[in-house]
């Protein structure tokens, strides 16, 4: 790695797993949080057609690390323009919910962690010594 032959170590600790899920946990309820009232702010947005309030919706999801766009509902609102003839609006409701297939890949790597050293000869540190 880097140029330099390394051995690595790849422990497991149960302590660890418990911290990292718990850790887990607490930024899944952060990222629902912040989708939830992203979501909420925007509802009251009005937009020109379905496909870009649909557009809106999924953007709040693009950097989402736990969740995804469960469903989505549109509907058409008509508006009184300046000149009192009515003009075609959308708004956009959506719901978060968990993305388990990028829950349950970070649920199995909790726990997990590498350690390197760049001493090949196994006889002079141990496995356990790197410990």
């Amino acid at each position: 790695y880097g140029g330099i032959e390394q051995r690595w170590l790849v422990v497991e600790s149960q302590k660890r797993r418990e911290s990292d899920l718990k850790s887990l946990e607490k930024k899944i309820q952060k990222e629902l949080g912040t989708i939830e009232k992203k979501l909420k702010d925007l509802s009251p947005h009005n937009f020109a057609c379905k496909p870009d309030a649909i557009k809106a919706a999924n953007q709040l999801f693009k950097k989402s690390k736990y969740h995804q766009l469960a469903s989505i509902n549109t509907q058409v609102v008509f508006l009184k323009d300046e000149n009192g003839s009515d003009s075609c609006h959308y708004k956009v409701q959506g719901a978060a919910s968990l993305c388990l297939e990028k829950v349950e890949s970070l649920k199995k790597q909790a726990g997990r962690f590498v350690l390197a050293t760049n001493v090949l000869d196994i006889e002079a540190l141990t496995s356990e010594k790197m410990l």
